[in-house]
């Protein structure tokens, strides 16, 4: 199961998902966490050393470990032979990963590169290479993938969202906050990925109605505004693990459909550009 956290910045989606990551190893499950944020709070929060490989940098080992030139041969043909796993780790998972415990290993997509801060290429390039890498990403029943988003819309727009089996959209009880949770709600409606959203930092009813007035449902989950949670060293508190609890039982009503909905995506794209 692969779930993305997403969110506004400052929403907390850094704090949520690293805690999601310690609540499923504590639960003996194997999580590859993945930082798509090139503010790096994920790394930083699970005590990633300095230096490791990039998968932000590793698209040509993508491309040769399936054996293509670029994305458009995989998708937009038959389904690949060639797929990433986790058990035991693909020579990518391997090289572009560390395991930080028995239970759970760390992909990253790295920091702005001097190609990006000179204009070469732009900070999305730093997330190509999962594009390709999620969707054809093999799971076992045990195996979990956490995922931290960049801030606001502009992760989702990308459209590597077609390679998250769920997202969670994590919303602030203030009228940006909860805005913008519907923003990216919408394109996550346009790549078909599914998604629950959870009110994070509610301090009081009157958050709660907030939400429930600008979204007209009740929110999947609620956290309340705890400081201790994006302290790395604390236990999850008990309020936070029912919470969790609920997202975990979530993800049983969900199957996968990463591939094909990325291969709906390129079809999609090529039609665009074909009456353009």
């Amino acid at each position: 199961m692969i779930i993305g956290f997403l969110g506004k910045g400052g929403s907390g989606k850094s704090t949520l998902s690293s805690n999601f990551v310690k609540y499923l190893a504590d639960r003996d499950f194997s999580v590859l966490a993945v930082d798509a944020d090139h503010n790096m709070d994920l790394s930083f929060n699970l005590g990633a050393p300095e230096e490791m490989n990039y998968i932000g940098q590793g698209l040509s080992d993508v491309y040769e470990h399936i054996g293509v030139s670029n994305s458009k041969e995989i998708f937009e043909k038959d389904t690949p032979d060639t797929f990433f796993s986790l058990s035991p780790t693909d020579p990518v998972t391997e090289k572009y990963s560390i395991l930080l415990s028995p239970k759970v290993r760390l992909m990253s997509a790295g920091p702005h590169t001097d190609k990006i801060l000179y204009d070469v290429s732009c900070s999305h390039s730093l997330i190509t290479p999962l594009k390709t890498y999620l969707p054809l990403l093999s799971l076992s029943e045990n195996e979990f993938v956490v995922i931290d988003e960049k801030a606001g819309t502009d992760g989702v727009g990308t459209g590597v969202t077609t390679g998250f089996d769920m997202a969670v959209v994590v919303a602030e009880p203030t009228p940006h906050g909860i805005k913008s949770a519907k923003q990216i709600a919408s394109i996550l409606d346009f790549y078909k990925t599914p998604y629950v959203f959870a009110l994070n930092k509610a301090e009081g009813a009157e958050d709660y109605e907030l939400f429930l007035d600008m979204m007209s449902n009740f929110p999947d989950m609620r956290f309340g505004f705890d400081k201790s949670l994006s302290r790395p060293e604390k236990q999850i508190d008990e309020s936070t693990i029912v919470e969790f609890d609920k997202l975990f039982d979530k993800t049983k009503q969900i199957k996968n459909t990463r591939l094909e909905r990325t291969k709906e995506k390129f079809a999609r794209n090529k039609d665009f550009k074909e009456i353009v």
